[in-house]
C-alpha cells in the first residue's frame, strides 16, 4: 500500500513520479494521486496533539488513535469547543471539566479549515520539560510535525529528529529554531514536501531530548588473549553528550528512542574494542591491560561525539581473580571531607590504596605470576570457572555464565590452595592436599 494514497502500489520515489514506476502523490497539496488516480491523503497525514487530555486527542484523531476524529470542518473554535462538550456527555466516565479548560485554553480564536490547522497552531512550539540527572533521553509522543513549527531546545540539552522508524537526523543546539527544509534538510528529504503554490507540508519526524549533563554507564569486553588465557574486561565510565551531529551518525544514534538503554548504547560502541584488545594481548600485566582498555574504551566513546569524564576498568581472570578492579585516577577527597570521616574509615581506605599500589608494582615486575595472597586472606581472588561457550571468567560457583547465559559445567577446586582439580584426581597438584576421600 502506497503511504501517500489508497493505489495499492508503492511510492518508489519521495518527491517525484518515479519515472512512472510508482505513485506520484508524495507531493503535499494533491488531492489525486496524478500518476493513479487514487485520492491522496491530506497534507497534515500523521500529525496529532501530544501531551493533551485523552478526549481532546479522540476528538480531534490523528496519530495514536483509531478515532477518526471530527470531520465537520471548517469550524469555529466555538463549533470545536461544543463537540469535545456532546462527546464528554456521551462519554460516562473518563473525563473531568479541566479537560474543557485546557483545550479553551491552547486554541485560539478563529475558523479552522481542517484537522492539520488545529494540530499546527495547537503545536506551534514543541518544548519538553527539562531534563534531570536521572534521565539523559526525553522524545514526544509525536512523530510528525507542520513546517514551520518552533523547537525550543533547553540550555543543558540539544535535540536530534527522529524519523517515525527511529532513524535520526538533523541535529539543533541550544536555543529555538523554526523547523524547515532549510534548517532540518534531512527530515525533509523524507518528508512530503508541498507541490508548487501549495504552502503547507509536514516533516516526518519529531525532536528526542538529549542532556548534556553528565551520564554513567559500563561496557563489558572478554575473550581469550593469544596465549589463550581467558580474560573479562569490565569498563565502567563517566560521560557526556559531546557532539551531537557526530553522535547521531554513531552505530549508536542512527536509530534512537526515549527509552534508550545506556549500557547497550555504550556496548554498540566500544564492546567490539575491547573484545579486540583482548584478542591481541599476550600474558599481560594487570597495569597493561587497565591503560589499554582505557584508551580503546575513550577513543571508541570520543570518535561517536561523546566526551568521556573518567574511565574505571575491573579485570577478571584465572591470574587476577573475580572483578581484580584497577582505576587509572583514583579519586582523593579534599582534605575537609577527609575531616569529617571516622578514623576507621580513613584506615580502610588508606589499606586499600596501599594494597592497590602493592598489586601494581607486583604485576609490573612479573607479569605472568599470580599474585593472590594467601587463601582465606582479604582481598584473595577467587577461583574462576571460564565460560566454554564465550570464555568470560565467572566464579566458582556461578551456575550459568554472567555474559551469555550458559550452563558451567562443574569443577572441583583444592580446599587449602583454590587450584582447579581434573575430574577423578585425589590429590591436589599444586600443594598435595587431598581433595576427595580415600575409598
Amino acid at each position: 500500500m502506497c503511504d501517500y494514497c489508497t493505489s495499492d502500489r508503492e511510492c518508489t520515489n519521495p518527491t517525484c513520479a518515479s519515472n512512472g514506476r510508482g505513485c506520484a502523490c508524495s507531493l503535499s497539496g494533491n488531492e489525486q494521486c496524478p500518476s493513479c488516480g487514487h485520492p491522496c491523503v491530506p497534507w497534515y497525514w500523521g500529525m496529532g496533539l501530544d501531551d493533551c487530555p485523552d478526549i481532546v486527542r479522540d476528538f480531534f484523531g490523528g496519530d495514536g488513535t483509531e478515532s477518526p476524529g471530527f470531520d465537520k470542518y471548517p469550524a469555529t473554535k466555538a463549533q470545536l469547543l461544543a463537540g469535545v462538550r456532546e462527546l464528554q456527555a456521551d462519554m460516562e466516565e473518563g473525563t473531568t471539566p479541566e479537560d474543557l479548560v485546557w483545550l479553551d485554553q491552547r486554541l485560539p480564536e478563529g475558523t479552522y479549515p481542517d484537522a492539520g490547522e488545529v494540530f499546527r497552531v495547537m503545536t506551534s512550539v514543541l518544548r519538553a520539560p527539562p531534563l534531570d540527572s536521572t534521565r539523559w533521553v526525553r522524545g514526544g509522543y509525536l512523530r510528525t510535525f507542520a513546517a514551520g513549527t518552533r523547537l525550543v531546545v533547553g540550555a543543558n540539552e540539544f535535540a536530534l529528529l527522529v524519523g517515525t522508524d527511529g532513524s535520526t537526523f538533523d541535529a539543533f543546539g541550544p536555543g529555538e529554531h523554526v523547523l524547515s527544509a532549510d534548517t532540518a534538510p534531512l527530515a525533509a528529504a523524507v518528508s512530503r514536501l508541498p507541490k508548487p503554490g501549495f504552502p503547507k507540508w509536514a516533516l516526518r519526524a519529531g525532536p528526542l531530548y538529549l542532556s548534556t549533563s553528565d551520564q554513567n554507564g559500563r561496557v563489558l569486553g572478554s575473550g581469550k588473549t593469544k596465549s589463550g588465557e581467558p580474560i573479562g574486561i569490565m569498563a565502567k565510565v563517566s560521560f557526556w553528550l559531546q557532539d551531537p551531529s557526530k553522535f547521531a551518525r554513531s552505530p549508536a544514534g542512527r536509530r534512537l528512542d526515549p527509552n534508550l538503554d545506556i549500557d547497550r548504547m555504550l556496548a554498540s560502541l566500544a564492546k567490539g574494542a575491547l573484545d579486540t584488545l583482548v584478542a591481541s594481548l599476550e600474558s599481560p600485566s594487570l597495569e597493561a591491560i587497565q591503560s589499554s582498555a582505557e584508551s580503546a574504551v575513550r577513543s571508541s566513546l570520543e570518535a561517536a561525539g561523546l566526551g568521556v569524564r573518567t574511565v574505571s576498568i575491573e579485570v577478571s581472570g584465572p591470574r587476577f581473580g573475580f572483578g581484580a578492579s584497577f582505576r587509572a585516577s583514583p579519586p582523593t577527597l579534599p582534605p575537609e571531607v577527609l575531616a569529617r570521616l571516622p578514623p576507621e574509615t580513613v584506615a580502610k581506605m588508606n589499606a586499600a590504596t596501599q594494597r592497590r599500589e602493592e598489586i601494581l608494582r607486583a604485576a609490573a615486575a612479573n607479569p605472568n605470576a599470580s599474585h593472590a595472597a594467601p587463601p582465606g586472606s582479604p582481598g584473595t581472588p577467587l577461583p574462576v570457572v571460564t565460560c566454554p561457550s564465550c570464555h568470560t571468567p565467572n566464579a566458582r560457583a556461578a551456575p550459568f555464565c554472567r555474559n551469555c547465559g550458559v550452563a558451567l559445567a562443574a569443577q572441583k577446586f583444592c580446599p587449602s590452595c583454590g587450584h582447579a582439580v581434573a575430574p577423578g584426581v585425589k590429590f591436589c597438584g599444586k600443594c598435595g592436599t587431598r581433595v576427595v576421600p580415600s575409598a
